[in-house]
């Protein structure tokens, strides 16, 4: 299976069990989450993980659980919990009695970014989303049209989440393609390329929000002033 086909499956998966967990992205949370690990029969536990940690999923002869990381801010922590969703749904058997550390992208590359797709496409379906900034008339050219997105956004999401959805993966403009941590093949990356150009230029030249573009004033190269404008790392 290639691996658009691998992130198109999971795109299916999170479709599907949104239907069966009867989820609202509007009203979604939390709260909500926690209801759908008890119906899944996944424990939640609060651990003091590594900073750079925000969740580890377990499984032992039938007993399941989540290490979260306590101390993580609301957006970031509903979209972990997510995130380890997949892995009970997919990698479990593959896992045995193993731990998968997530963010252990040379270790779990493909896994990893597959629960990244899975956890965006449950929260807020990319077709939902895209019709949603239809409605909206917000016409995405420069980083403060990601604001008025973002202050718009009917879902419980951070900054670098309304970066997901525009790229189709979490993070920035990743290693040239064919290097391990190229994401170029994930949907709808090689779409949004062309407006780094507008992000970093407008980040540089106009920062919209000092909380959300922290270190572009300091940019020396627009390569960076991109990467710094679509991570967005408000969470």
């Amino acid at each position: 299976m290639s691996r658009r086909a691998y992130y198109e499956d999971l795109k299916r998966l999170a479709l599907e069990k949104r239907a069966e967990h009867r989820v609202q992205t509007g009203c979604f949370g939390l709260s909500e989450v926690r209801v759908i690990y008890k119906e899944e029969g996944i424990r939640i536990d609060h651990w003091p993980l590594p900073r750079k940690v925000k969740a580890l999923y377990m499984c032992d002869d039938g007993d399941c659980s989540v290490a979260l990381q306590r101390a993580l801010p609301y957006a970031p922590k509903l979209f972990a919990l997510i995130h380890e969703l997949k892995h009970h749904y997919r990698d479990k058997a593959a896992l045995g009695t193993g731990v998968i550390h997530c963010g252990d992208y040379d270790a779990n590359e493909l896994i990893e970014k597959g629960a990244e797709v899975f956890a965006a496409e449950f929260i807020y379906p990319e077709a939902e989303f895209a019709a949603d900034l239809q409605k909206s008339g917000i016409t995405v050219r420069e980083a403060s049209d990601v604001v008025e997105v973002k202050r718009n956004c009917k879902a419980k999401v951070s900054y670098r989440y309304i970066s997901f959805l525009f790229t189709g993966v979490v993070g920035s403009f990743g290693p040239p393609r064919g290097e391990p941590g190229d994401r170029r093949d994930v949907p709808q990356f090689s779409n949004f390329l062309k407006l780094g150009n507008h992000f970093g230029q407008e980040a540089r030249e106009h920062p919209v929000c000092p909380r959300a573009y922290p270190r572009v004033a300091k940019s020396r190269s627009l390569h960076s002033a991109q990467r710094s404008a679509l991570r967005l790392v408000v969470l």
